[in-house]
């Protein structure tokens, strides 16, 4: 039935949007509900719900597949059918993995068909819904969702047909009917199929009562009119982006400074460019011209000369080559003195005097 003001509206739209944006989702679903929907209620929310939900903390997912799961469950898609009619009129809680804490509600459901990560095509829930504001623990979950801490979806029911079914390959407990009471974000699902893949990240992450109750800001009288094809004014947004951008290359600036130090601190000292005064640089240039001095026969020279004062009045201290090891040469004195048959009838003095005359001697 069409709304008459925003507090008859139904606890998902009061606690997830603005004020402005009830007044939006009344005056959507009223036109809807007398004309296209023909007086259903759900299909005027869904189309309400289509248009404001970028301006809530959206997301959706598969509740289920139908799979052996995790705990050896089969939910059938029919026990689904029978059960999610009631659920979403029942206001379709959604719990915070499980507990007893109501974080938001679910809006809209669609029976289709998954394409899962075995390549096996098969049929699922897939549930659209939004996190309420206004309260810590509604923060705390939507920054979980947000963050992909809570990557699954799980069931809450109370089975009321159920039974083993066995294939060639397995056996699993099948869920033929079932009353549905809530849907939760969790970490990790009991169907392993059962993920979230939409999320409006761009929603608020914080936001408390106040501000999801108060009305949005009017216009600055100073502020020109919009447009009168009616499209909104976005000389602010450019300016911001103008803005961050700016920032940002002045960022990629700094970036670039660090680099090139860091590969100037890595580079080994003989790769760091040298700066050289003029005068010194012309200096060593003159000298490089010179020709290099021949450093071998400096010393070879400074070796002969320094054996030579050595050697200066002495005989060699070895024997010469051509005498044999320990042998030297007599003098010529020394074989006539040796001849006793010489020297029988010499005196001393005359023999002294053949000592004295020698010119070679061994020592």
């Amino acid at each position: 039935m069409p709304y008459s003001e925003n507090s008859q509206l139904p606890e998902a739209v009061r606690n997830s949007l603005s004020e402005a944006d009830q007044t939006k989702w009344r005056d959507i679903f009223n036109s809807t509900y007398e004309g296209e929907c023909n007086g259903d209620n759900a299909c005027s929310a869904k189309v309400a719900w289509s248009q404001l939900k970028k301006n809530a903390r959206y997301f959706a997912g598969w509740a289920s597949v139908e799979l052996v799961d995790r705990q050896g469950d089969v939910v059938e898609i029919g026990a689904f059918q029978k059960a999610l009619d009631f659920f979403m009129a029942s206001g379709a809680s959604m719990m915070d993995q499980h507990s007893n804490r109501r974080v938001g509600s679910w809006i809209n459901y669609e029976l289709r068909n998954k394409m899962c990560s075995d390549g096996v095509e098969r049929p699922g829930v897939y549930l659209e819904g939004i996190v309420f504001k206004g309260q810590r623990i509604y923060d705390n979950v939507w920054e979980k969702v947000c963050g992909k801490e809570y990557a699954d979806l799980s069931i809450g029911a109370d089975p009321l047909d159920q039974g083993k079914a066995c294939s060639a390959k397995t056996c699993w407990n099948a869920v033929k009917n079932m009353d549905l009471f809530e849907v939760s974000p969790v970490e990790v699902g009991a169907n392993q199929e059962a993920s979230i893949e939409e999320v409006n990240v761009l929603a608020k992450n914080h936001d408390h009562i106040g501000d999801t109750m108060a009305e949005e800001p009017k216009p600055n009288p100073t502020q020109k009119a919009a447009d009168t094809d009616g499209a909104p004014a976005v000389e602010s947004t450019v300016a911001k982006s103008d803005e961050i951008l700016t920032l940002l290359k002045g960022i990629d600036g700094r970036l670039s400074e660090v680099e090139k130090k860091l590969e100037k601190e890595d580079k080994p000292p003989e790769e760091e460019e040298k700066k050289e005064d003029p005068e010194e640089e012309e200096e060593m240039d003159e000298k490089s011209a010179e020709p290099a001095p021949d450093i071998g026969s400096i010393v070879e020279k400074a070796v002969e000369k320094a054996l030579a004062k050595r050697m200066k009045g002495k005989e060699p201290d070895t024997p010469r080559p051509e005498l044999k090891k320990n042998e030297l040469k007599k003098s010529q004195a020394q074989i006539m003195l040796e001849d006793s048959s010489k020297t029988a009838g010499m005196g001393y003095k005359q023999i002294s005097a053949i000592i004295d005359t020698q010119e070679e001697r061994p020592w």
